[in-house]
């Protein structure tokens, strides 16, 4: 193995650090995929697959893939899901919520994966509209498939044990689209400052990344 590395450091320079680097992110996109699939074992084990649906599980699951197919709108996406899904989650423990040790990995595991994807291949234009799409989306699956018991994304009720008054549901969603849109279109230029495009890889170091 050592002396096929130093036969690749011979071949130019710089030659054989950009293949680390190429394991290294790719191990980061494995290990992003391994959080989801170590959680959806587990709800699995507990009966209660839907929870797998949730937003910020299906974002670590997100930044791996988007990593390992050099894609970076889906790293992008996956990491303004976390931005959100991580203070909901503090919300959900706070009230009462279960703690699951999984749930760490998913969340914060995903994020710092996330990150590393952005270091890669930068934050790219236009995911702020098409995260909070996404969710929408997410939002009507998970009302039609999941049980209300799991209320999973939120999609029976806000976190409250009866409608204070007739529409609270639909006011209560409305009300967080507008401002969750209006925190990933933040997000996106703040992330945009951080991890500029094209970021560390492109396809002078490395394969080239779709969007």
């Amino acid at each position: 193995m050592s002396r096929c590395l130093a036969d690749l450091d011979r071949q130019g320079p710089g030659r054989l650090d950009v293949i680390r680097r190429q394991l290294a992110l790719n191990a980061a996109g494995v290990a992003g995929i391994a959080f989801f699939a170590l959680y959806f074992v587990r709800r699995l084990h507990d009966g209660e697959l839907a929870s797998a649906l949730w937003a910020c599980h299906l974002a670590s699951l997100a930044v791996g893939t988007g990593i390992l197919a050099r894609r970076p709108g889906l790293v992008a996406i996956g990491v303004l899901w976390l931005l959100v899904g991580i203070p909901m989650w503090f919300v959900y423990l706070s009230i009462g919520g279960q703690f699951r040790p999984a749930s760490v990995l998913t969340h914060f595991g995903g994020l710092a994966v996330g990150c590393i994807g952005l270091a890669a291949f930068g934050m790219r234009r236009q995911m702020w509209w098409k995260a909070m799409a996404g969710l929408l989306v997410l939002l009507g699956v998970s009302r039609w498939v999941s049980p209300r018991n799991l209320n999973v994304n939120l999609a029976f009720h806000v976190y409250q044990s009866k409608d204070p008054f007739p529409g609270f549901y639909t006011a209560a969603i409305l009300g967080l689209t507008i401002l969750t849109t209006i925190f990933f279109f933040l997000a996106e230029q703040a992330l945009r400052q951080l991890f500029p495009e094209p970021g560390r890889w492109s396809v002078n170091s490395g394969p080239s990344a779709r969007g």
